[in-house]
């Protein structure tokens, strides 16, 4: 059985909604690493998230190739 390492560079997490920004802020603090996106009307100045204005089919049709892992946080 092999082990399988985890880098924080191969984590994408992308928050949709308003309730799950601060939660994938919280992610982000504890995985350094890993690329943050939120719709840019939830974004806050300064921090290190990746804000989009297009919808978010694209933002994952675009990510999904680029990254190992992806952690979506949205409405059920």
């Amino acid at each position: 059985m092999g082990t399988d390492s985890f880098s924080g560079k191969e984590l994408a997490i992308v928050a949709l909604t308003k309730r799950g920004a601060p939660l994938g802020r919280r992610l982000k603090a504890l995985l350094p690493d890993s690329h943050f996106y939120l719709p840019d009307k939830f974004a806050v100045g300064g921090l290190d998230e990746r804000s989009f204005f297009f919808p978010a089919k694209s933002l994952i049709r675009d990510i999904f190739g680029r990254y190992r892992y992806l952690v979506l946080i949205m409405a059920v």
